[in-house]
């Protein structure tokens, strides 16, 4: 396993060579004459025999055109030292794109999405009980939302035979089993408008029962 120096060493080398250029040239046209690099100093480099400062990293970072994380870029872990690895892949990334800040991210988001799912609900709520009323007092009505819940049962049914390449036995009558088991949002508008049961005003937010009451709470630590 290597140490940072010669990863900046190999890195150096690699990108020095697609340039074109030797050590000399490098030196002496590369940087400016007051830093003091000479050929002997890209060698040292190079070879990972000189420990590189933050001022080696900016010169070089200026003379290869490059930025200072390429220069330190490993795909391994690197000593520090005898007993201290790191990943510097993880080092050089920036913190919002670790795995946590990204996870947070999309905690939020799933926030925000449950907060649009509830005011949504709310709506359906209120638009389906004025859609019932109105059902309840028009025949013509009832049998407008029936024939559409029949057809997009038959619909569904379709979709899935061809989907699945089933092919149902002579009068089938399983649509309506299927698609209670997979409803579509059209399918599942229908029904509610011809049931006279009441919508959960707070369904957005029902879970399964959990098996113990505390199973999603953490126990208080106790002090030693």
């Amino acid at each position: 396993m290597s140490n940072i120096d010669e990863i900046v060493g190999q890195n150096v080398q690699r990108m020095r060579t697609a340039l074109g250029v030797g050590r000399e040239a490098f030196a002496r046209d590369r940087f400016s004459s007051d830093l003091g690099y000479s050929r002997h100093v890209i060698y040292a480099i190079e070879t990972g025999t000189r420990h590189c400062t933050v001022t080696d990293l900016l010169a070089l970072s200026e003379a290869l055109d490059c930025t200072v994380a390429d220069l330190l870029a490993s795909s391994d872990p690197v000593m520090l030292a005898d007993d201290h690895e790191i990943d510097v892949a993880a080092r050089l990334r920036s913190p919002d794109e670790s795995p946590d800040a990204r996870a947070w991210s999309y905690f939020e988001s799933a926030g925000d999405a449950l907060a649009e799912a509830r005011n949504a609900w709310d709506r359906y709520v209120a638009a389906m009980d004025a859609v019932r009323r109105r059902v309840a007092k028009s025949p013509p009505l009832r049998e407008r939302i029936e024939r559409m819940l029949a057809k997009r049962l038959r619909e569904h049914a379709d979709y899935a035979i061809e989907l699945f390449e089933f092919r149902p036995p002579d009068e089938f009558e399983g649509y309506d089993a299927w698609a209670a088991a997979n409803p579509t949002p059209g399918i599942v508008t229908a029904r509610d408008a011809l049931d006279r049961r009441a919508l959960h005003p707070h369904l957005w937010r029902a879970r399964p029962r959990a098996t113990s009451s505390r199973e999603n709470v953490r126990p208080p630590e106790t002090a030693n």
